[in-house]
């Protein structure tokens, strides 16, 4: 940060001067502060405004100007961590109390990873960039999505290690009339983390919304009409079947908000705070499912430049769950491209092409080395006629 270094300057003023009157000349000072004498009239200028020093110019070139510094640079300091810590800037406020990373490391260190705190277990995670919203029409990163997974719940939901859609606000779901009719039924009792009850409007309502939103309206595509026959259901109207619908309900973009604030959802975890440095979330005490293992997560930013090169070099922090007798120390990772996927899709709809032409086409390019000219591995790309490898 820019006032770091100002202050790092300020100090080589201070060693050298102290805090009595003195007469120098611009020259002095640029060997002082190893810059130009262009550079020294900004310094001062910045310094003034700040009343770190007193500075009364000479005119004339060579001229000497008396200079006097006003205040130690540990006081400097103490209000620029205040500054720091009053604008939210609570990790700059650390590093520049602590500007060795040895130190920062090892004050940081205990309150990172899995922890117990009041007999409870607590899981806070260092994070390099800013996080943007955590609603699910609106969320652009990965991370943002996890988070987002975790405060918000669907009528289904994807569980790792199955790849079939799993019961989530609804306990159960059945269709008929070849799959154009979908009827999914509601948990009782279950609850919004401001305590509410949920209620089948307020279910029905949120849906009617998503089929006309720009960002899910995709997956209601077939959907006819969205009704509530009955207390706690909630029925699908399709003009063709379709037996993706428990898939389709589980994806981010059809997570349920609150109809009157969309950061307030049924998850496992509710929202305590957030901002673009710091998210904390505690486990929602009424959630419908099984509760989560970890009682509160938080996750803090932080917001140093951060660019692929100093990613590379840059030390990761470990984090670890558990009690300490159960954690296991921090391996060595490696740093490696992670195997991605390409997709080629035609139409045959359109009748451009015959099946077995596609067919053929496909493996020309697996075969021509178009995609193998990408910078990776040579055994990296598979190809596969599944949806992903694997």
């Amino acid at each position: 940060m820019r006032i770091v270094h100002r202050l790092k300057q300020y100090e080589k003023l201070y060693i050298r001067f102290l805090d009595e009157p003195c007469h120098v000349t611009a020259d002095t000072l640029a060997m002082t502060l190893s810059c130009s004498e262009r550079h020294v009239r900004t310094l001062i200028n910045y310094f003034c405004e700040r009343d770190w020093i007193s500075w009364e110019p000479s005119p004339g070139r060579g001229k000497k100007s008396r200079l006097q510094c006003l205040q130690p640079p540990a006081e400097i300091k103490k209000e620029l961590i205040r500054e720091m810590l009053d604008e939210g800037m609570s990790i700059a406020a650390l590093r520049l109390a602590f500007p060795v990373e040895e130190q920062l490391n090892a004050l940081l260190a205990p309150h990172a990873g899995g922890l117990w705190q009041a007999g409870k277990p607590v899981l806070r995670i260092p994070f390099y960039r800013g996080l943007s919203t955590l609603q699910p029409l609106r969320v652009t990163g990965r991370t943002e999505e996890h988070f987002c997974r975790s405060i918000h719940a669907g009528l289904t939901r994807f569980e790792t290690g199955n790849a079939s859609p799993q019961p989530d606000m609804a306990h159960h779901w059945l269709h008929c009339r070849q799959g154009r009719q979908w009827d999914f039924m509601l948990h009782a009792g279950l609850h919004w983390h401001n305590g509410s009850l949920v209620t089948t409007e307020q279910v029905l309502s949120q849906f009617q919304k998503l089929r006309e939103h720009p960002v899910s309206a995709f997956h209601f595509r077939n959907v006819t009409s969205i009704t509530a026959p009955y207390d706690f259901c909630i029925r699908f109207e399709l003009v063709d079947a379709d037996f993706w619908l428990p898939y389709r309900l589980a994806t981010l973009q059809c997570l349920l908000t609150h109809p009157d604030n969309p950061d307030i959802g049924a998850g496992p975890f509710r929202m305590e705070f957030f901002n673009q440095r710091f998210i904390r979330l505690e486990k929602h005490r009424f959630y419908h499912l099984r509760h989560p293992f970890i009682e509160q997560i938080e996750c803090w930013a932080d917001l140093r430049d951060w660019s692929p090169a100093s990613e590379a070099g840059a030390q990761i922090s470990d984090v670890l769950v558990g009690k300490p007798r159960q954690q296991f120390p921090g391996r060595p990772t490696e740093i490696k491209n992670s195997a991605g996927c390409c997709y080629m899709a035609v139409n045959l709809k359109r009748k451009w092409l015959t099946r077995e032409q596609a067919q053929w086409l496909k493996g020309y390019v697996h075969r021509s080395g178009i995609i193998a000219r990408l910078p990776v591995e040579n055994d990296l790309i598979t190809e596969t006629s599944a949806l992903l490898p694997g």
